[in-house]
């Protein structure tokens, strides 16, 4: 094992690139990159663009290097289980046991609530939790606590029994990726890890049979050697590097009976070369000193203050068109950063494009709001209770809804004029109130050319709706009820009106908007195939399918690449990696924003942790672990 350390900005990630073209040029084979997921686009860029191409190497994550082992072990691969699948199959599980749980009886119909329960079912699946050990500990802390924690343990022990043998999800392929490796798979090759600040306890095991297998693994750290030789509380911004750090070569001495390699970047060639203030800033930054002070007017920092995020965002905006038109700068060496872009993402698209600014924001996104998940939903909220007129009109002025908007004008007009009722939506004759009953006087031969039309619009925009209700309610077993589903997209023309849409934003320009449209209907196609494959032949209600298929909807992200070269990155300073770039802009340095206040709420709040932790059960690092880890955060923005 070699570790590569140095500060940020000091030329890891440039090392290994460097190292790997290398040893490509001299007739080097087998090697691997591994990077977060989100990095990989941008590594394999770098290295193609220092190589001229390459065929010997791959740039990859944990979980895309998984599906080569399974090709390698040649054994059967369990249908994959994505996170909307895993959410909606424990939607199903709270809807079954209501009437068994204790502490999450009144929220088990909450929407979000299963995919909070989700993400618990995940951290003991990630740290190979032991469900003895839950009912041992379930058993052994006070009443309210217990209570929670049995309910827990009873969904996940149901959990577990639905999925055994059936489908795998992310830590099974891992799991399969540490047995290919101690099989021969990866047999001489060389591997660099960069990138990460954490490993999970499944990715250790994978580096362990590595190193057992003689298998060269590098790994880059931002720590120097001093902060390896020094003691660091849990309080330094870079604890969690240490005792990654430390892990590592604790893992290195008893699979190889050796002592990792130590390189030692210093800098020389690094990011802050030829930019002294931001040098100084990465060395002097933590701890915080009165006494430290840059000593000239800075040229390459600037800090600006804004009223509110709207006057902060457009003052950004007016500082990239001058770096563009005075510094000849192009939008992509410009990248924008915050804690949680999330909280800024509408300022920015609204300003941004007010302002002609090209930009991409990396992140998942939701898909609630997409015309095709919010037509299914809409469709399902009519199906399960007595239609009001805001779900009618929210169906009829779907994108997809098969009226014009002059015809949901005028029909939604007459509606709030005659009061129209659910009764009389069903109503098999046409419709024959009018404005009379307001005491007002019309022409008789106009009012009845225009009630043929109203009732015309009424029976066209609401006959595929009422045939997928009535189907709905004919049909008990999920993989019929999809089938319904299916249908009304098909009588809608969804399909082709969503390729419709996505042509149209291809022409336009708006790549990323296409690319949302394709993934949208992509997502609703693979939740449906989720649905069938878990829950085929479950006979449930409907109102019990519509909340499932919800908590399964509310679980569909988009995940894009950059759809153009030159644009804008705008991202979170947690998830993302920003490509090489002269200039960033850091929003929200305000307290409780960035460094983030981090909360302990949640199915498991800092206290049930930490009783957790005594019990002996490992899990996530606890809220107060997550909080002193916020300057790390901070660090990285600012290097």
């Amino acid at each position: 094992m070699k570790f590569i350390l140095g500060s940020a900005g000091s030329g890891k990630s440039y090392f290994c690139i460097e190292e790997i073209a290398q040893r490509l040029q001299n007739g080097g084979k087998n090697i691997y990159l591994v990077v977060p997921d989100q990095a990989s686009f941008i590594n394999e860029k770098q290295l193609a663009e220092k190589c001229g191409g390459f065929f010997d190497a791959q740039v990859t994550g944990f979980g895309r290097l998984s599906y080569a082992a399974a090709e390698f072990l040649q054994q059967p691969r369990l249908p994959l289980l994505n996170e909307t699948g895993r959410v909606m199959l424990t939607a199903k599980l709270l809807a079954e046991h209501k009437n068994e749980l204790k502490s999450f009886a009144g929220s088990a119909d909450k929407l979000g609530f299963a995919q909070g329960l989700q993400a618990i079912f995940e951290e003991f699946r990630t740290f190979n939790t032991d469900v003895a050990g839950l009912h041992n500990a379930a058993e052994s802390v006070h009443s309210n606590f217990s209570e929670k924690l049995q309910d827990i343990v009873l969904l996940y022990e149901c959990y577990l029994a639905e999925t055994e043998g059936r489908f795998a999800d992310a830590n099974d392929n891992l799991a399969q990726l540490a047995e290919a490796v101690d099989n021969g798979f990866m047999q001489g090759a060389s591997v660099y890890f960069d990138g990460f600040a954490s490993l999970d306890p499944v990715q250790f095991d994978i580096i362990a049979a590595m190193l057992r297998q003689g298998i060269e693994v590098n790994f880059t750290l931002p720590l120097s050697v001093q902060d390896i030789r020094d003691d660091i509380s849990d309080e330094h911004y870079l604890f969690r590097i240490k005792e990654l750090y430390l892990k590592l070569c604790e893992l290195c001495e008893k699979e190889t009976g050796k002592q990792p390699v130590i390189i030692n970047m210093n800098g020389a060639n690094g990011r802050f070369a030829a930019n002294s203030e931001l040098q100084w800033l990465s060395q002097k930054m933590f701890p915080l000193s009165i006494n430290e002070k840059w000593q000239e007017v800075p040229q390459n920092i600037h800090i600006d203050a804004a009223a509110n995020q709207r006057q902060e965002i457009m003052g950004v905006g007016r500082r990239i068109l001058q770096l563009v038109r005075d510094k000849s700068y192009r939008f992509s060496e410009i990248s924008i950063c915050a804690r949680n872009i999330v909280d800024y993402q509408d300022e920015i698209e609204q300003v941004f494009i007010d302002m002609g600014i090209p930009y991409f924001i990396d992140g998942k996104k939701e898909m609630l709001n997409h015309p095709v998940i919010e037509l299914l939903r809409t469709a399902l909220e009519v199906a399960i209770e007595k239609p009001n007129y805001k779900q009618i009109f929210s169906y009829l002025k779907n994108t997809f809804s098969p009226l014009s908007w002059k015809e949901v004008s005028v029909l939604e007009n007459y509606c709030l004029a005659q009061g129209i009722k659910f009764y009389h939506w069903r109503m098999e004759k046409a419709w024959t109130y009018y404005a009379h009953s307001l005491g007002e006087k019309g022409d008789p031969e106009r009012e009845a050319k225009e009630l043929e039309y109203i009732n015309a619009a009424r029976f066209k925009g609401t006959a595929e709706l009422w045939r997928f209700c009535d189907a709905l309610h004919g049909r008990h077993c999920v993989s019929e009820q999809i089938a319904a589903l299916r249908e009304l997209m098909k009588q809608l023309q969804i399909e082709e009106k969503t390729e419709a849409l996505y042509k149209n934003a291809i022409k336009e320009g708006r790549a990323e908007d296409a690319e949302i449209h394709r993934q949208a209907l992509q997502g609703v196609y693979e939740l449906f195939e989720q649905a069938e494959n878990l829950l085929g032949d479950a006979v449930l209600s409907v109102d019990i399918f519509a909340q499932i298929l919800d908590s399964g909807f509310a679980a569909l992200r988009t995940a894009m690449i950059p759809p153009s070269v030159d644009r804008v990155f705008v991202a979170s300073i947690e998830r993302s990696r920003t490509p090489a770039v002269k200039a960033t802009f850091v929003l929200g340095l305000n307290e409780g924003i960035f460094p983030a206040k981090i909360s302990s709420a949640g199915i498991l709040n800092g206290r049930d942790r930490e009783i957790l932790a005594q019990q002996g059960i490992e899990l996530a690092p606890s809220a107060v672990a997550r909080q002193l880890a916020e300057y790390y955060y901070i660090y990285v923005a600012y290097t």
